[in-house]
């Protein structure tokens, strides 16, 4: 019930060590939030008040579908926080915990999170602390990246802000580079494509890729490819590895199982539904119950191609906002 911000506390959601973070109520826009509250005793902190108030500056820089949006940011009371999409679903790291996903299953999972990934790179922003943890699955499906609590904003190949001494290290142990475990300072883009590779390693094995570790298909059968996609993922020498998550993605995309022909659905006011080729999208339609004319709509995003979900105005690969959304 207490208010911070103008979001009204629900309950709990989580905590770690920079804060905690509650699902809260947005009374003026009638949505729920995950609010995130810097720790107390981080406050009087200079550098720690820096770094959370970078993780939402990143956030809001940041508008695609695969990655949690940012709502507002403010200090109420000498609280810092700040607001962001709730989403209701689970992460990565509970699904692994209940099940053991196929192959196919597992490369159709993250080729989405390497397209955001590879979204937030092309922004300037490295995330630095990719784990299970931080991948929601939605109720529907869908991935989204979480917690750029410790991403690093850069121009080019100079540091904007610098927040990292020489000799700190940020994220988590066992997903680091090993350029990254020496040190922050200098370390790019592709630890974000290190920590994919043990992600995905860890997916396919059920094991964590450490020291001197075997590749994936001698642990588990399943297509000899995916050895090549995580052993490049995770080569000890930056300059070896995929160079954007893209290609990783483009990799992972040819192992997921294909899509069925698409089926453009419509409706009529009427009731009457209609189930059509993709060859007559665009196109008008007379009802053949009432009359009435409708206009087909397009099953796929007119900027990337790709196939647009049932009702959802918005492509999840690109962000396009598409007016005629398959119904």
């Amino acid at each position: 019930g207490q208010v911070v911000g103008g979001y009204r506390i629900e309950r709990l959601l989580g905590y770690g060590g920079m804060g905690v973070v509650y699902l809260a109520a947005d009374p003026l826009r009638h949505r729920q939030a995950a609010l995130k509250v810097l720790a107390n005793r981080l406050v009087t902190n200079e550098l720690f008040v820096k770094r959370f108030e970078r993780e939402a500056s990143a956030l809001s820089s940041l508008t695609h579908p695969g990655i949690v949006a940012m709502y507002g940011k403010g200090v109420d009371q000498d609280r810092f926080f700040f607001a962001m999409e709730f989403v209701e679903g689970v992460s990565l790291r509970d699904i692994l915990g209940k099940k053991r996903l196929k192959p196919e299953e597992i490369a159709a999972l993250l080729v989405p999170v390497c397209e955001a990934l590879d979204y937030a790179h092309g922004k300037g922003i490295v995330h630095r602390d990719l784990k299970p943890e931080n991948l929601l699955v939605a109720l529907g499906g869908q991935v989204k990246l979480a917690d750029f609590g410790l991403a690093r904003v850069v121009h080019g190949q100079e540091m904007m802000t610098e927040l990292t001494q020489t000799q700190t290290v940020m994220g988590t142990r066992d997903y680091m580079a090993p350029e990254s475990r020496l040190s922050a300072k200098g370390a790019d883009h592709r630890v974000d494509i290190y920590a994919m590779g043990v992600i995905l390693y860890e997916m396919l094995t059920g094991e964590m890729p450490i020291g001197h570790f075997q590749p994936p298909s001698q642990k588990r059968w399943m297509d000899t490819r995916f050895d090549d996609m995580a052993l490049k993922a995770l080569d000890p020498d930056p300059a070896k590895r995929y160079q954007r998550a893209g290609e990783l993605a483009r990799a992972l995309a040819q192992m997921a199982p294909q899509a069925p022909a698409s089926v453009i659905q419509i409706s009529c006011a009427c009731g009457k539904r209609f189930y059509l080729e993709p060859s007559r999208a665009g196109q008008s339609l007379l009802c053949s119950a009432c009359g009435t004319v409708l206009q087909v709509p397009d099953p796929f995003c007119p900027e990337c191609k790709a196939e647009l979900p049932p009702g959802v105005p918005q492509c999840l690969r690109c962000g396009t906002r598409v007016k005629a959304a398959r119904r």
